[in-house]
């Protein structure tokens, strides 16, 4: 359910306390992480917006919706949040935030983006030495490029825009990632 946990299980889309006839019909059976199984649990939504979006029926690939921002701050962290610019319906992008806020993916995809922005230090100072912003504008592009075909609402994907639309971190936050 959040794109980036291992399946560990197959989780009841609609619980099966509610809806024993069709525990197992194969549409309402979907992969989950523990993590997601955990915070998903047995919720039984009763509004359409609060409905969580199904992996097999729901199609949230059109817009570009999840994204991110940098924070000022020594070290630099990535926020992540919803925001589909009002490109989808009011009610899909309520489910759109209530799917990541019941997941808890700000906190999981933060997580990732720390570590990420270790790894990136050595790749963005480098770049930076050679080429300064322009030179660090361009490759931010360039792996905004690299993970948006497979998923432009990847964490991955909303990492990269975050940074490179950052002028902060492009001439001067990335030094404050640690070592």
């Amino acid at each position: 359910m959040c794109g980036v946990g291992v399946v560990a299980s197959l989780d009841h889309y609609l619980p099966k306390s509610q809806y024993s006839d069709i525990a197992v019909t194969p549409s309402n059976l979907i992969p989950a992480c523990n993590d997601c199984n955990t915070f998903k649990h047995v919720r039984f939504p009763r509004r359409f917006e609060d409905q969580l979006i199904h992996p097999y029926y729901d199609n949230f690939t059109t817009y570009r919706w999840l994204r991110g921002s940098v924070n000022e701050t020594s070290p630099p962290t990535v926020r992540f949040y919803v925001d589909s610019e009002e490109k989808y319906e009011v009610e899909d992008e309520q489910r759109l935030r209530n799917h990541f806020d019941v997941l808890r993916l700000a906190r999981r995809f933060g997580s990732y983006a720390g570590e990420q922005l270790t790894v990136e230090k050595a790749n963005l100072t480098r770049v930076s030495n050679a080429a300064g912003v322009f030179g660090m504008t361009g490759y931010l592009t360039e792996q905004i490029q690299k993970y948006a075909p497979t998923g432009q609402n990847s964490w991955q994907t909303a990492f990269f825009h975050a940074l490179h639309d950052s002028a902060w971190f492009v001439t001067e936050g990335f030094m404050e990632i640690p070592d």
